[in-house]
């Protein structure tokens, strides 16, 4: 029986938070030569498992699928400046669709946000790096959280996701992805590691926004800052999206 969500996220920290899988991480990155290039390996590993799913659990994803992504994604520093470089190899025109897009999301978010009564909020919007057919436009470069979750009944998911028709909790239709999984946690253990703001869960728009608007802020990231400034970009967490914490630190590994 497959582990639910929680519990593979819970055993994918301890495995790579551990004494031994810390060693293991300082030893890749000494082998790769910076904490940067350890993180990508890790990241192309574990996006390459993610694509052999277990065929005992039939996935319904295909592409035109997107109902999954309307709502909040979480991903480190890392995996934004991943999905950016990604959008500036694509042409121009797209590059510009997916700009107007990204701007349109944030003001959206902007709005949802300053309305609410609370500082998480519950935000659903369609990922501005859909196209209009709702393909993903870098598809091969989406971060790990989009490669963790998996469906086996795309029609529950549009319910889901567009209706808010949970359906039947006794018959889940979503499935984990253990190696998507434990990837995250495997590349959060490696930038803290390499003493980088290693959160995994800045929010993919606003933090592409933020790289976007200010190129320089990866290089900041990359000497050691942290890379939220005033609350922003936010983070995500299911369905919702808030501030960044006020009292986020380096610090050193744990």
């Amino acid at each position: 029986m497959p582990h639910s969500r929680s519990e593979t996220i819970a055993l994918a920290l301890e495995q790579s938070s551990s004494p031994a899988g810390r060693a293991r991480v300082r030893a890749h990155i000494a082998a790769c030569g910076a904490p940067i290039l350890a993180a990508k390996e890790i990241f192309l590993a574990a996006a390459e498992d993610a694509e052999q799913t277990d065929p005992r659990y039939p996935v319904a994803c295909r592409a035109g699928c997107w109902f999954c992504c309307t709502t909040p994604v979480a991903v480190s520093v890392f995996e934004a400046a991943m999905v950016r470089s990604a959008v500036l190899a694509l042409p121009e025109e797209a590059q510009a669709a997916i700009w107007a897009r990204l701007q349109a999301h944030i003001a959206a978010q902007h709005d949802a946000c300053a309305a609410s009564e609370t500082p998480r909020t519950v935000f659903h919007h369609r990922c501005p790096l859909l196209t209009d057919a709702g393909l993903c436009s870098i598809y091969e470069a989406r971060p790990l959280a989009c490669r963790s979750l998996l469906s086996s009944d795309a029609d529950r998911c549009r319910r889901s996701f567009l209706e808010g028709d949970h359906g039947d909790p006794q018959e889940p239709f979503a499935m984990v992805n253990t190696a998507a999984v434990f990837g995250i946690t495997e590349l959060m253990i490696t930038l803290n590691e390499g003493y980088l703001d290693h959160y995994p869960n800045y929010e993919l728009a606003s933090a592409l926004y933020a790289l976007w608007t200010d190129p320089q802020s990866f290089m900041a990231w990359q000497q050691g800052e942290l890379f939220a400034r005033n609350g922003f970009p936010r983070m995500a967490e299911s369905d919702q999206v808030f501030p960044t914490p006020p009292d986020m630190s380096l610090g050193p590994p744990e």
